[in-house]
């Protein structure tokens, strides 16, 4: 028997021992395009269907028909069809239990999987020249896509399921978002951005660091990760899990790119909510490689934090407006009635306390004129000291209003 001379120089010690295909050098499946017949397609078929039916995975470099499609097809073996090259092919309906490694393959034409994958699945350094589409579900937690080109469209598509049982009459449904798992989408290219759509997938799955969206359509995504408590890169947290600092003072730089990548990407598609926390994203991997002072108080970073999160938390914001306020009342009170809090601590009664409230709605009057600079001048003459006050709130009021007006709006919108 005379064994094909199928050789591959990423793959020196890769040997395929199947028998050559008639006038050939090599088997059936390693037969370039040029030396096949019209009938040679079903041939392939043929030999292909006996490999599936012997639980044999070794498909290394298989050069496959022009036009190749499976229907309904359920593997329970590893595949390993790295270094394979495909025509225009189609998968739906399929269920691969088990492992299927694509690494390094190459689509010469418009390719469609809509399969379930249960399995370890890697389709790392792939090239797709036609355009492209994924749906199913990727079940496991090594799934990687890292590396690949698309030439042309490429849609990652999620879904609503209704499943019927007609025993029961009932009716059960589920979103179905593409990616189940942990799967690596980082340094793919994109060659037309403007084709390249992720519908219904939960992107807080994927790990994207060097991949550009910019210009990718975005519609139905996820990207809430529960360890950060708002819309972030899965990117950082795999990077927290490592406790190499080097490691970590290497990539943070990145991350903080990738973040800023990811939020034009999102405003491009109007979905400033997820943007403005894509940039405390980006604001926080800034102050994070600060040092310890730096970074949480003698800086600009962890100023803006502090007041309103980088101006895109109206909560924050309209909470520290309120304790400016709280803290103004007080110190006026303080400092211009101590007669109250005699009232307070020795002689409180029901007389009194109608004199404490209507003092008290006078001073809050007061700080919110001073705070909205509504009020100049000396609110009562008692000395340099509430003066010295007044000035310094009637300086951080209007800011922290500011820090409030802004971070209401790049909730809505950011230019």
């Amino acid at each position: 028997m005379k064994e094909c001379q199928y050789a591959n120089s990423e793959l020196p010690d890769y040997k395929c021992k199947r028998e050559c295909h008639a006038g050939s050098h090599f088997c059936v499946f390693h037969t370039s395009e040029e030396e096949r017949s019209e009938t040679f397609p079903e041939k392939f078929c043929d030999e292909l269907n006996k490999l599936h039916e012997s639980k044999d995975g070794d498909w290394v470099g298989f050069i496959f028909p022009k036009t190749y499609k499976l229907a309904k097809l359920e593997v329970d073996y590893d595949i390993n069809l790295s270094y394979s090259t495909f025509g225009k092919i189609e998968i739906s309906e399929g269920t691969f239990h088990n492992s299927l490694n694509l690494d390094n393959c190459f689509f010469k034409d418009d390719s469609s999987f809509h399969c379930t994958f249960d399995g370890s699945t890697n389709f790392s350094k792939c090239i797709f020249w036609g355009r492209t589409r994924f749906g199913g579900n990727f079940n496991h937690d090594q799934t990687n896509f890292g590396a690949c080109t698309f030439h042309d469209a490429i849609t990652f598509l999620g879904g609503y399921d209704i499943t019927f049982n007609c025993q029961s009459s009932n009716t059960s449904e589920k979103i179905r978002r593409l990616f189940i798992n942990e799967t690596d989408m980082r340094d793919i290219n994109f060659y037309r951005p403007e084709r390249v759509k992720f519908v219904g997938v939960d992107m807080s799955k994927l790990l994207l660091l060097g991949t550009d969206l910019s210009g990718v359509h975005l519609y139905d995504t996820k990207w809430f990760q529960e360890a950060l408590s708002r819309n972030g890169l899965r990117d950082e947290i795999w990077v927290h899990r490592t406790n190499g600092k080097e490691f970590q003072k290497y990539f943070l730089p990145r991350i903080e790119s990738q973040y800023r990548n990811v939020r034009v990407a999102l405003e491009a598609n109007k979905n400033f909510t997820f943007a403005s926390d894509f940039y405390i994203g980006e604001m926080e991997i800034r102050r994070k490689k600060l040092n310890p002072l730096r970074r949480y108080f003698f800086s600009i970073e962890a100023f803006y934090n502090a007041l309103s999160q980088y101006g895109a938390n109206p909560i924050r914001a309209s909470r520290i407006l309120l304790y400016f306020f709280l803290i103004h009342v007080l110190l006026s009170i303080y400092f211009q009635q101590p007669e109250i809090h005699f009232f307070l601590f020795e002689k409180l009664n029901l007389e009194s306390l109608g004199t404490i409230f209507s003092e008290i709605i006078k001073y809050s009057i007061n700080s919110l004129k001073v705070l909205t600079l509504q009020r100049f001048g000396t609110f009562i003459e008692n000395g340099i000291v509430q003066s010295l006050i007044d000035t310094f709130f009637r300086l951080i009021g209007p800011f922290q209003i500011a820090l409030f007006v802004m971070s209401m709006r790049n909730r809505i919108k950011r230019n």
